[in-house]
């Protein structure tokens, strides 16, 4: 099978960092071993691969071929990490995915796989309801007044892209996790720390 040889070579790469990794934290690149698999290994992965390009028909994206198509792809790899991570435990689950011993062609594996995999999904919580923000003492009935850097932390953006820091500081027992919570119910904020 061929999906594009060197050229994709950088992309293939992240995108094996992001799917061998373990519950999404991707393999230590630092850390250098023995490969683990031999010859015939290595042919019945390539065996497999060609069954599943039969089977699913794909093309890798000419933009992983670019600069920008490569970090595109690094900015998304903890989601697809995620997914991918989600996608593992669920199919671990014996009660829905037990071991079967008989072999089969893939293609009927396939559609038995996907219909246990949809009774699997519909058993996925709903995702949580949010409120949308209007005013502190939805959160916090029992603060008439902000203080002014909760003033300031209600009104801040931070929709802008790329990482950003704050550096919040109040006076003690000003309740200042109020701070942090009005930044996290603003739904924009991915990591906040708040320290007493």
């Amino acid at each position: 099978m061929d999906v594009g040889g060197i050229d994709f070579k950088d992309a293939l790469n992240i995108w094996a960092l992001i799917s061998t990794g373990h519950h999404g934290i991707p393999p230590d690149k630092g850390k250098k071993s023995v490969l683990a698999f031999d010859d015939e290994d290595i042919i019945a992965a390539s065996h497999f691969l060609t069954s599943l390009s039969s089977l699913f028909s794909f093309a890798l994206p000419d933009i992983w071929k670019t600069k920008q198509g490569k970090k595109t792809l690094k900015q998304h790899s903890w989601f697809f990490a995620g997914v991918m991570t989600l996608a593992d435990w669920m199919g671990s689950d014996e009660t829905h995915f037990p071991l079967l011993t008989d072999p089969m062609p893939l293609e009927d594996y396939w559609l038995l796989a996907c219909e246990k995999a949809h009774k699997a999904h519909s058993l996925i919580p709903a995702v949580s309801v949010a409120n949308q923000y209007t005013h502190h003492q939805t959160l916090f009935p029992f603060i008439q007044t902000l203080t002014p850097l909760q003033e300031r932390a209600s009104t801040l953006d931070i929709t802008s892209p790329g990482p950003q820091l704050f550096i919040l500081e109040d006076v003690t027992f000003s309740v200042a996790s109020a701070v942090t919570r009005i930044h996290i119910h603003d739904g924009n904020c991915k990591y906040l720390q708040h320290s007493a």
